[in-house]
């Protein structure tokens, strides 16, 4: 596990991950970014799409509308 050097954008769900905050793997010979979210939940997420990650747009919402009684 090594931690991203620079900021970049999470190869996974797209969110911005800042510097020394995500984690980079070596994929086709290139270095991607994942959010820490994303990068620990890979495994549960097999066939899920980019709204089911709970750092994307619809799961925010899914946490808000939970922690209202929704």
């Amino acid at each position: 596990m090594t931690y991203n050097k620079y900021s970049g954008k999470c190869s996974v769900c797209g969110g911005f991950v800042r510097r020394q905050a995500g984690y980079i793997q070596k994929n086709n010979g290139k270095w991607v970014v994942y959010c820490s979210n994303c990068y620990f939940h890979a495994d549960d997420k097999k066939g899920a799409t980019v709204e089911d990650y709970c750092c994307s747009d619809m799961g925010y919402e899914d946490q808000c509308a939970s922690r209202c009684g929704f």
